[in-house]
């Protein structure tokens, strides 16, 4: 199996080379339609970058290596968007829910497991029981994130969710769909008691309006990130895909065009971002269609770049904590001379065996994502059915020319004979 995985880091030389194989760098694959190239070359730059490196858990118990800085631009003038054809996504039970709860405004984990979507969980469960008195069996003094214990509770926190005995259970907080619809500060108020009032935001009715009255404005930008929402954890989550501006314009055909850059403070590279890639470009197709305009581009623009590598409490982590054994794996990935079999082999080979292994690494999965192919040489293309931001949901987005066959998970990877366990 392992002959298979990385692959696409090589391309055999014509006759006259007599077929030996040699290392290229992801760009130069033919087997990648253009929207997987994109990824797949910002993968292979963060790993084979200088400015690589290993950082402790700090939020999460699980530590990463990575980057800082990097942008995709991904062109949607043909009406392709980058839905990876090398990993399978959960775009009807993950995908579209999340991104049209966001924007109607859904801030309960009821309505996103209504539609099967389980990615909030966690940090909805983290969220409430950050509530609870600390005698409570769910409190944060009583178990310690992701145990055994800490996955058997956040079921039955779901359940009493899904049970509308508490509507209030599974609130997340000042959480993307709420600052993107009604965005909460302060106005100065002079007839007010304290001089000041609480006041509401629609950003995302601000950013049509002003793309449609004034288009050559700038101001049409929508921020995830409040201060004092992240200072005081009054959200499930500080949010990664902090901010985006659109623009919209008239490109040199004449064609009114708009286009949307998105700041991503926090790149989960293996399991987010190219879950975020699209949701972006369905968002700029939308917003495009609503005011009349068509889909140029979605510029993705990153600030810490990740890939999570092990839990802090088993002993896989110190391995990437070693400068030298990242610096080995760069030499590896970008050495012409050693045939790619050997690659992922002897990176799993130097990984210490972890039987019982608690956390995930994501990196031989990244290798394995980096040695596929294109399941489809054109990218999928995506139609908008809406006319309004506000009622949007997921039958009003149009995918065609999606096509992924392989399991919905990737194949088992051994670390010394003993399973990996990977982030869902």
């Amino acid at each position: 199996m392992a002959r298979k995985l990385i692959r696409e880091f090589l391309v055999k030389s014509d006759e006259k080379g007599g077929g030996v194989t040699k290392m290229i760098e992801p760009r130069d694959n033919p087997h990648l339609n253009p929207q997987d190239k994109q990824f797949h070359q910002y993968m292979y730059n963060v790993l084979t970058s200088h400015m690589l490196n290993f950082r402790d858990a700090a939020r999460t118990v699980v530590p990463t290596i990575g980057t800082f800085g990097d942008q995709i631009t991904y062109d949607l003038r043909d009406g392709t968007v980058p839905l990876s054809m090398t990993k399978p996504i959960g775009i009807k039970s993950q995908l579209l829910p999340e991104l049209a709860g966001f924007l109607q405004g859904q801030n309960n984990l009821r309505w996103y497991r209504e539609r099967g979507m389980k990615i909030w969980d966690k940090n909805a469960f983290n969220f409430f029981r950050s509530s609870l008195e600390e005698d409570h069996p769910w409190s944060n003094k009583n178990i310690q994130k992701d145990t055994p214990e800490f996955l058997a509770a956040v079921e039955d926190y779901v359940q009493l969710v899904m049970s509308g005995e508490n509507p209030k259970s599974g609130d997340l907080g000042n959480f993307y769909p709420v600052q993107w619809r009604s965005f909460k500060g302060l106005k100065n108020n002079l007839e007010a008691p304290a001089g000041f009032e609480i006041v509401e935001v629609d950003q995302i009715n601000n950013l049509v309006e002003e793309l449609i009255n004034r288009p050559t404005n700038r101001y049409a930008i929508v921020t995830a990130w409040n201060p004092v929402d992240v200072k005081f954890n009054q959200a499930a989550l500080a949010p990664c895909h902090n901010m985006f501006m659109a623009y919209r314009y008239e490109d040199v055909e004449g064609i009114d065009r708009v286009s949307v850059k998105l700041f991503q403070r926090s790149a989960d590279i293996f399991a987010g971002v190219n879950f975020n890639n699209i949701q972006y470009s369905l968002f700029t197709k939308a917003v495009a269609k609503v005011v009349g305009a068509q889909a140029g581009e979605f510029i993705h623009s990153f600030g810490d770049n990740h890939f999570y590598c092990g839990h802090k409490d088993a002993p896989r982590h110190t391995w990437y904590k070693d400068k030298k054994n990242l610096q080995w794996l760069q030499s590896e990935l970008k050495d012409p001379s050693i045939p790619a079999e050997e690659t992922l082999d002897n990176l799993l080979k130097k990984l210490p065996s972890e039987e019982n292994l608690i956390g995930y690494d994501h990196v031989p999965y990244v290798l394995k994502q980096l040695s596929r192919n294109s399941t489809m040489m054109t990218a999928p293309k995506a139609e908008i059915l809406a006319t309004s931001l506000d009622t949007i949901d997921v039958d009003d987005f149009k995918i065609t020319g999606y096509k992924y066959k392989t399991p919905e998970r990737p194949e088992t990877i051994l670390i010394n004979g003993y399973k990996d366990q990977m982030a869902s």
